[in-house]
């Protein structure tokens, strides 16, 4: 029977086999982005500004995977309405607004990477409300474990 913990779990083996993913992509970047350029016959001189665009957004994705595995860990050993979690929430969402801010700086060069930044800029919104509902639920759970 499938339950929050088996639900939980599988969260944080796939947050860290997208961690591993973004690695090997990290070392295989500059090979895969050079024959990129090959297939599709654009200018090999696009190599240095997609590598900078893209291991920019590395940073952030991969500290972003750091602290969401931080709060399924969390979660997954039931501390789910503590302040630790509403941080990990926090950064995550500046994490995506980084990746909206480079997206959107290189979307000069590729219009999909406009529309990749402010999709990532709306995760990074509806993430900042979402720390902000869980930050109120700490704060009511607080004021409840002290009455009692």
């Amino acid at each position: 029977m499938w339950n929050s913990d088996k639900s939980t779990l599988l969260s944080l083996i796939c947050t860290r086999i997208v961690m591993a993913g973004g690695l090997v992509l990290m070392i295989t970047g500059p090979r895969f982005l050079k024959y990129y350029l090959e297939i599709t016959e654009r200018p090999a001189e696009l190599l240095t500004s997609l590598l900078i665009i893209c291991y920019a957004c590395a940073v952030f994705v991969m500290g972003a995977l750091a602290v969401l595995d931080r709060l399924l860990s969390n979660i997954r050993k039931g501390n789910v309405l503590v302040s630790q979690n509403v941080t990990c929430l926090r950064i995550i969402s500046w994490c995506c607004f980084g990746v909206a801010l480079v997206l959107v700086a290189g979307g000069y060069q590729y219009l999909s990477f406009l529309v990749i930044g402010l999709l990532a800029g709306f995760a990074g919104l509806v993430l900042r409300a979402m720390k902000n509902v869980f930050q109120h639920a700490v704060e009511v759970k607080q004021e409840n474990d002290f009455t009692i």
